[in-house]
């Protein structure tokens, strides 16, 4: 019953989610993962505890204040009124590309990322007692979870960085030269020291999202005619990378002996063994989730001490010399039935908050990603920077909860700022008043008819001047 409701619920959300947005949106994107998610129970592939009716509420209240913000703050292209008669608001706004400032940037961010990963080395072998390239994934991350670690707090925010060598990738790819291409490589190669495949995701999911919000960013100067946006080379992206992300899954959890079906899992004929463990990766959580409810109350969450929803509030507390527990970086196990230890993101705002949290959390969320979309115009690229990485939160979510995580909001806000330092807005003085107020859409709205030819609608990308002359 509880997953037919969830099921339910998904298709009741993902229908104004795909008419309002279309597919390629945050939102879209998100629900559909969780109906994927929800008909996959329904397949029954595993022996897994199945979602209790106060895990399925949990899920779908959060998702529903998820998109509550932007479904019903967002205003539709038909009913925004030109400010001056002539004027187009959805003209776009042309963008000025610095490759001084690109390679600048580049030449920072890659010292402190490559400072960060030779301290982590090192502190790696320190722990293990051997050369860190003689120790084998499995090693690695036991010194990472049960060794004495001696790791600084700037060594963790160095390392966070190495999506931000994805964002100028793709800055320098569409705009410049295509070897710019070669940093990708480099940021996963920085993130695939640690066994510990989120960080790695993370780079694949915020860089690839990145290019395609880019890619569709109105005035911005491309190295080479735009292409017409099609819903078949976007879908075959996203397919290349999920197959690239699903090989790379599965490489990593055989080094790490995680590649086996384990003893007690009994698994579906039509299963096979290779895709077991990311199937569990997006399942087993909500599996968690439930079995964690049947647990004697002990006064503390999985987590032990409050915050893990809100880890980043949590450590600006402790700051300002306010005494609050640090929520433990790993939870503790339940049987669903082998011992998982993630409860899905919808978990982590509960046991923190209860439903009331679960509300309160993704609501700040959903209004977090309007707001992206909107400020500080349509189309501004540290916005599509900032939605990219919100992104990865979002596909995050049937494991846990990283919006407030500081690898999420170090380098969200330091890509905002770098990304627009290097791709500036035009002003009034080289664009003209009516391009500068009506900033580019990032995402079109379903059903509305092309007024621009913005290539996010499949038409040609207007020029400087003419996007100046259209605004007189």
């Amino acid at each position: 019953m509880s997953t037919a409701l969830l099921i339910i619920g998904c298709i009741a959300l993902f229908v104004p989610c795909y008419a309002r947005f279309g597919l390629l949106h945050p939102l879209t994107l998100t629900v559909a993962l969780w109906l994927s998610i929800s008909l996959l129970f329904a397949a029954h592939p595993a022996d897994l505890v199945p979602p209790r009716m106060r895990v399925a509420a949990a899920i779908l209240l959060g998702l529903t204040a998820l998109a509550m913000p932007s479904l019903l703050l967002g205003r539709s292209p038909r009913r925004e009124a030109p400010s001056r008669p002539g004027e187009n608001p959805r003209a776009p706004v042309p963008v000025t590309f610095h490759v001084g400032r690109l390679v600048l940037v580049t030449v920072i961010v890659l010292g402190i990322v490559g400072w960060g990963v030779v301290q982590y080395r090192s502190a790696i072998s320190a722990a293990l007692g051997r050369p860190f390239g003689e120790a084998d994934a499995k090693l690695v991350r036991w010194a990472e979870l049960y060794g004495d670690l001696a790791l600084s707090g700037s060594v963790g925010v160095a390392m966070a960085l190495a999506p931000l060598l994805g964002a100028f990738a793709v800055i320098g790819g569409l705009c410049h030269r295509w070897w710019w291409y070669l940093l990708l490589p480099v940021a996963l190669t920085a993130t695939m020291q640690s066994p510990s495949r989120t960080a790695t995701v993370t780079v694949l999911v915020t860089s690839v999202f990145f290019f395609v919000l880019l890619s569709r960013t109105p005035g911005l100067p491309r190295r080479r005619p735009p292409v017409a946006p099609s819903h078949w080379r976007t879908a075959s992206l996203f397919s290349f990378v999920g197959a690239l992300g699903l090989v790379y899954f599965s490489f990593v959890g055989q080094a790490l002996e995680k590649s086996e079906v384990e003893p007690g899992l009994r698994t579906a004929g039509w299963l096979p063994d290779f895709l077991v463990q990311p199937l569990l990766y997006q399942l087993g959580s909500v599996s968690a989730f439930s079995a964690a409810l049947d647990e004697p109350p002990d006064g503390e969450g999985p987590y032990g001490a409050f915050g893990r929803s809100v880890y980043a509030v949590v450590k600006l507390v402790q700051l300002v010399g306010v005494d609050i527990p640090t929520p433990a970086p790993f939870a503790s196990y339940v049987e669903i039935p082998i011992p998982f230890n993630t409860y899905t993101a919808f978990g982590d705002a509960y046991f923190d908050f209860g439903l009331t949290g679960v509300l309160v959390v993704f609501l700040f969320t959903g209004l977090a990603l309007h707001t992206l979309t909107v400020w500080p115009r349509r189309g501004h690229p540290g916005s599509a920077w900032a939605l990219s990485m919100l992104m990865a939160v979002l596909t995050a979510t049937p494991i846990h909860m990283r919006v407030l995580d500081g690898d999420i909001l170090i380098p969200a806000a330091i890509g905002c700022a770098m990304v627009a330092f290097v791709l500036r807005p035009a002003t009034a003085r080289t664009a003209g008043p009516a391009a500068v107020r009506a900033g580019g859409p990032m995402f079109t709205p379903r059903g509305v008819p092309p007024t621009d030819g913005s290539p996010d609608r499949g038409g040609p990308t207007p020029s400087g001047r003419e996007t100046e002359a259209r605004g007189r």
